[in-house]
């Protein structure tokens, strides 16, 4: 078996087309999953292109670890307190070149994008990991995952552990 990819064919050598879609996608990642589902569900036809053998792109290889805050169904069942208005603060104050407009619509948007994470079947336990890690130990649903508690951040935004 090779693994090499195929020769790329000019667009003008192409007879026919094998299929007729409203929204191609590129790259089976978590972005690309979630542009070619919300696509379908809106009516689109949809062809979701990937050229590994296998989905999942970079966030395969991630640690499974999605950072939602601003009040989330977890961090309000395990009693943390946070807001969209302070993950934005932390986000700004931990980038070293913020777009203020981009991070502040993550922050707003990130409780809707957790109970759409849910809806879809992503289970998330309503638990709280207080030690430090990189990733929790085991299924803890929220813990601080960064520089939240150090100083000077922890003097510039009070956002709560998320996940």
């Amino acid at each position: 078996m090779s693994s090499e990819l195929p020769a790329p064919i000019d667009i003008a050598a192409v007879a026919e087309w094998s299929d007729e879609v409203d929204v191609v996608v590129v790259g089976f990642g978590i972005a690309g999953g979630c542009a070619a589902l919300e696509a379908a569900r809106a009516g689109a036809r949809v062809i979701l292109l990937e050229r590994a053998a296998v989905y999942g792109g970079t966030s395969a290889m991630a640690g499974g670890h999605f950072y939602l805050g601003g009040g989330t169904a977890v961090q309000e069942a395990t009693g943390i307190e946070d807001s969209a208005e302070e993950m934005a603060k932390y986000l700004a104050a931990v980038s070293q070149d913020p777009e203020y407009d981009k991070i502040r619509a993550y922050a707003n948007d990130s409780v809707e994008h957790f109970d759409w994470l849910e809806a879809l079947g992503f289970e998330f336990e309503r638990s709280y990991f207080p030690g430090k890690a990189v990733i929790q130990p085991g299924t803890e649903g929220v813990m601080f995952t960064g520089n939240e508690k150090v100083y000077p951040f922890c003097r510039m935004a009070r956002p709560g552990p998320v996940g």
